[in-house]
């Protein structure tokens, strides 16, 4: 059996990072001051990250560190300073969402353990080996990832993975997300999201919460996912409080035991349906779902009604004569426990039920309850006072065994050894005496050195070696036993900390070498304004290619496949014509999802585009970089296309986009165009050094993918007829989303309400290349814009926004 998985616990402080060690978990990851993708979680100062290195190794714990931020180019040389007090202290690993991040830290503290986090979406076999050969220890998955996802990367990589199993789950892929960013200011990219997701939307005269899903709750899975590989089980939850936290932590704990003592078949439907009680009672949205590891999709998911704790029904109302209400109990009742009448409206229980008691309560008379009404606990007394008591108010006790020497006239001597580490010492102290009376017996001696109730270690073994007739004072013992634990304390956390000045910069792979010079963007731009075009549909191709001003133009694998004719080569040449006609470059635009199921898709996709030609492809992911490289050796293909990353491959500072320029190049592509990140405003986007051959364009125009999302709207309102028709939700303040599915791949791209038009405002900045995006206009209206965007004064201003380009994100 390989080995034990890992549980791995939230915390948002210092008595939450204690607590979930106390409750059973095997390592727990946390966020300091700076750039954490939890901004409003109450974080670490550096002491206390210390702090919690220190307990957490004592108790044979790990520590990981949240540098799960996008880095804008004025934060990259803040990294370092801010690290390296916690790399000395013992920091088992840091995980990282900014491909720069992830480069320095390699370079700098090459034996430091990286994490690639959730939010650099990493989905296949493709891209995750590739970060194995760079020295990644670990890549957390998407909670996207199915069962036989997670064992297929496993057996193709080997690499450790890790695998949500409780707590929230986003509606979009968690950092392919930008509703937040675009309707606010605050960035799920920067640690900042506002949850729009949770809100109500209308479609068809019909209000629900379309996007908001329940929690998920995973403890029946805990089997499958050993089997499939995963390598740690994470429990979400760094905003949640210590009660969640332990609570969750220790409910896992028991059935991780329990596989690995009794197997899979230990695990009682009626013990984890109680438990799973218990997890509901700790926080639910929407009571659970297992998410999308066994597949599922639709209404299963979600939580169409409520955004938040929903509680657990416990209370049935019976009668309400004028606000005099009985409630009859639904299940066991505390005092102490708190039931909601309504948002924002509780009282508190006074006394003990049994399942099926009266309880009588005066409620003011606005409360409108019925007979048959729920209410449901908020907050169970009991369970709350159960894990106070266990993992809240008493650290987890160190173990150590003991050898104690006491031989007349030789000093004592004190061996000690650390259980969960191994590692022993020796201390001596008072010298031993020959009694003049009775000396002291073994039993008594034993007594003696067991006192440690006012430490945090216990003895699980002690030998006495002692002759007869001795006598050691009481004051010998116990300064003996303190000097060698404080000792042994001092040598385990030595085991882990590092020598200061280790952190100097040590180029540790080929691939985070520069590949040259960099330059401000204004000196590796042309003088003149260059526009592409992105097109979704083939009327828009049509107008596009009859525009002057356009020099190249990405055409989306749904257009591909409507001029392929798999039976000739008219469909090709149709589309060639169309576009060298017009002396427009022709690029493949990939589509926004892929991970290992699409696999096969993908590939047909590849295919079909390898066939009309093209100059290069606009990529979605550094997964379909991966991809397309193994593709292209396994048809036998060495053309060196050219690569554009599109937004969402997110080159947020120099050093990333070194990085990605490099690991194109090592692929055997020519890296052309970054996209800049829509986020950023305009200066920033300037401030970013580019590689002195890599141009950069920007989106002035176009809805944005506001949501990469494996969840189906349609489904969800049971309207999935898999014929990919495009349909609207309202946002709360009339805002039309653009839902866009794509039933091939089984997925939903939403689009912003209002496309951007930002062209007057990049004139003034260093860009020079602009980028015009089209996804339900007409031929008409994609004509019109283009006249408008590309200088023609008589056309219509389409009447976009502005985004971030002056506001910028937190």
């Amino acid at each position: 059996m390989k080995n034990k998985i890992e549980l791995l616990a939230p915390a948002g402080n210092l008595d939450i990072c204690k607590a979930v060690i106390n409750a059973g978990a095997d390592a727990v990851y946390l966020g300091g001051k700076s750039f954490s993708a939890r901004a409003y979680a109450g974080n670490l100062s550096t002491d206390e990250v210390i702090q919690a290195i220190e307990y957490a190794h004592l108790r044979g714990a790990f520590i990981y560190l949240t540098l799960n931020t996008l880095l804008k180019e004025n934060e990259t040389d803040k990294v370092i300073p801010f690290l390296t007090p916690l790399y000395e202290a013992g920091l088992d690993g840091v995980i990282v969402q900014d491909y720069g991040c992830m480069k320095l830290i390699r370079e700098v503290f090459p034996d430091l353990h990286v994490h690639a986090s959730t939010q650099m979406a990493v989905m296949t076999g493709y891209f995750a080996g590739k970060l194995k050969n760079m020295g990644i220890k670990r890549v957390v998955l998407p909670r996207e990832m199915t069962l036989d996802e997670i064992k297929s990367i496993y057996d193709k990589t080997g690499l450790e993975l890790e695998v949500f199993i409780h707590g929230a789950l986003c509606y979009s892929y968690s950092g392919l997300c930008l509703f937040s960013s675009m309707h606010g200011s605050r960035s799920g990219n920067r640690g900042s999201c506002a949850q729009p997701c949770r809100l109500k939307f209308t479609s068809d005269d019909k209000t629900e919460r379309l996007l908001c899903t329940k929690d998920i709750a995973g403890l029946r899975l805990i089997p499958d996912l050993i089997e499939a590989g995963a390598a740690s089980l994470k429990i979400e939850g760094r905003m949640k409080n210590v009660y969640y936290a332990a609570g969750v932590t220790h409910i896992y704990r028991k059935y991780i035991d329990k596989y690995y003592s009794c197997g899979a078949g230990a695990f009682s439907s009626k013990e984890i349906n109680e438990d799973i009680e218990k997890l509901a009672a700790l926080y639910n949205r929407g009571l659970f779902s297992e998410g999308l590891l066994k597949g599922d999709k639709g209404k299963i998911l979600m939580s169409l009604d409520r955004p938040n704790n929903r509680g657990v029904a416990a209370l049935k109302t019976e009668t309400n004569v004028k606000g005099h209400c009985s409630f009859r109990a639904l299940l066991k009742i505390n005092p102490g426990d708190v039931f909601e009448i309504s948002p924002g409206n509780s009282f508190t229980s006074g006394k003990s039920l049994s399942p099926g008691d009266i309880m009588e309560v005066d409620l003011p008379a606005r409360h409108i309850l019925k007979k048959g009404d729920l209410l449901y606990r908020m907050n169970d007394a009991r369970l709350q006072s159960f894990i106070d008591e266990e993992f809240i108010s008493k650290n987890k006790k160190i173990s150590v065994d003991m050898d104690l020497v006491l031989k007349t006239g030789e000093a004592s001597l004190l061996k000690l050894v650390h259980k969960q580490s191994g590692c022993s010492t020796e201390v001596r102290g008072e010298e031993v005496q020959k009694a003049r009376n009775q000396g002291a017996d073994e039993e008594e001696l034993k007594k003696r050195m067991l006192k440690l109730g006012g430490t945090d270690f216990v003895c699980e073994s002690l030998n006495i070696k002692a002759d007869k007739g001795i006598f050691i004072s009481n004051g010998g013992l116990n300064e003996l036993r303190r000097r060698g634990l404080t000792d042994l304390t001092d040598k385990v956390l030595s085991l882990s900390k590092k020598n200061k000045n280790t952190g100097k910069l040590k180029k540790s792979n080929f691939l985070f070498a520069n590949s040259g010079k960099n330059v401000i963007i204004s000196g590796c731009m042309p003088e003149g304004v260059s526009f592409s075009v992105l097109v979704n549909t083939a009327d828009q191709l049509r107008a596009v290619a009859g525009s002057e001003g356009v020099e190249r133009v990405y055409v989306s694998i749904p257009v591909l496949r409507e001029y392929s004719d798999l039976n000739t080569f008219e469909g090709y040449a149709s589309l060639n014509n169309l576009l060298s006609g017009s002396q427009k470059k022709f690029y493949a635009a990939m589509p926004h999802f892929f991970r290992e199921r699409h696999i096969c898709l993908c590939e047909e996709d590849m295919e079909l585009a390898l066939k009309f030609e093209p100059e290069g492809f606009l990529i979605r992911s550094l997964d379909q970089l991966a991809a397309l490289e193994s593709y292209l050796v396994k048809t036998d293909r060495v053309r060196p296309y050219k690569i554009v990353t599109d937004y969402q491959v997110y080159a947020y500072n120099s050093l990333s986009a070194d990085f990605i320029c490099n690991l194109v190049r090592t692929a055997g592509f020519v890296p052309e165009v970054f996209t800049a990140p829509v986020e950023l405003t305009g200066r920033e986007m300037s401030d970013i050094r580019y590689p002195d051959d890599i141009g950069t364009e920007a989106v002035c125009y176009g809805r944005m993918v506001l949501m990469v999302s494996e969840h189906c709207v349609a489904k969800t309102m049971d309207r999935c007829r898999k014929e990919g028709r495009p349909m609207a939700i309202t946002g709360e303040k009339g805002d039309k989303y653009l839902v866009s599915p794509d039933c091939r791949y089984c997925n939903n791209v939403i689009y912003d309400s209002v496309p951007l038009d930002l062209l007057n405002e990049f004139k003034d900045s260093s860009i020079r290349r602009y980028r015009l995006e089209f996804t339900d206009e007409t031929m008409q209206e994609t004509d019109m814009v283009l006249k408008h965007l590309t200088g023609d004064t008589s056309a219509d201003d389409p009447g976009g926004k502005k985004a971030r380009f002056y506001t910028g994100i937190l």
